[in-house]
């Protein structure tokens, strides 16, 4: 039987891909890990217009491994030397006031335009006050491309708004790798 004893395995580039500490605790590198990777959520109610697409906004970044997602401009944009395919999800808790939401939408968009999203329709007999949508999907990013995270919400006459409650509206993503 044979070993290879290393503490670290770099490319031809010199960028290290495994490194050990000397105790079974293994690092990967950049390039083997499900990075960027980012999730924001709210933490402040977020009014939203009336049957209006609206986008939604983010306060607290919970990570952000890449500095990649803008907090000002709510996005996230690929990073040079990131291109891949990435897993991008997205959870909304809209709210009204009364029991009059009719519906709701949740959406991704990808470079400006709608890429995956998810609805609910009330009941024609019972309408809702409060209502979670998940949206997920899995989108092949080049570098430079941006994902965003918009809602609708349309309710008989009260003032629609997405809730904050422990991280109940939040926005993600991650790299995958082997993919």
């Amino acid at each position: 039987m044979s070993n290879i004893l290393v503490n670290t395995i770099k490319d031809t580039g010199n960028n290290t891909l495994l490194s050990s500490d000397g105790s079974g605790n293994i690092s990967s590198g950049g390039l083997i890990t499900n990075t960027p990777a980012f999730e924001v959520y709210k933490n402040s109610n977020q009014l939203i217009t009336d049957n209006t697409v609206t986008k939604v906004t983010f306060d607290v970044e919970s990570f952000d491994t890449n500095s990649a997602f803008d907090l000002a401009n709510d996005k996230f944009t690929v990073p040079s030397g990131y291109a891949g395919k990435y897993y991008v999800y997205l959870r909304l808790d809209c709210d009204t006031t009364v029991y009059d939401m009719i519906r709701a939408w949740g959406y991704i968009y990808l470079n400006g335009s709608v890429y995956a999203n998810n609805r609910h329709n009330g009941h024609s007999t019972t309408n809702l006050d409060r209502l979670g949508i998940n949206v997920f999907t899995t989108i092949d990013l080049s570098v430079g491309d941006y994902v965003e995270a918009y809602v609708l919400i349309d309710t008989g006459s009260s003032q629609p708004q997405l809730s904050q409650d422990d991280k109940s509206t939040m926005f993600g993503a991650y790299r995958l790798i082997g993919a």
